[in-house]
């Protein structure tokens, strides 16, 4: 089984990790994505696409401000 950390933000990247995520041969010990951002007229914090599916798997989930 190969180990892999994946690195994504984008919408099309939590498509990608899904698919991932369905594959026998791959885990996936560790989701690194942006941190949440402040998003509409509220300024409310929403998480990106692939943390939420990633915390939905439970994937551990990091999100660092810079690499």
């Amino acid at each position: 089984m190969k180990k892999i950390v994946y690195m994504g933000t984008p919408n099309y990247a939590k498509e990608i990790l899904q698919a991932l995520i369905k594959d026998t041969q791959i885990e996936i010990p560790l989701v690194l994505s942006q941190p949440d951002r402040k998003a509409g007229r509220k300024g409310e914090l929403k998480a990106p696409e692939v943390k939420v599916l990633a915390e939905e798997e439970g994937l551990k989930v990091l999100q660092p401000e810079k690499l």
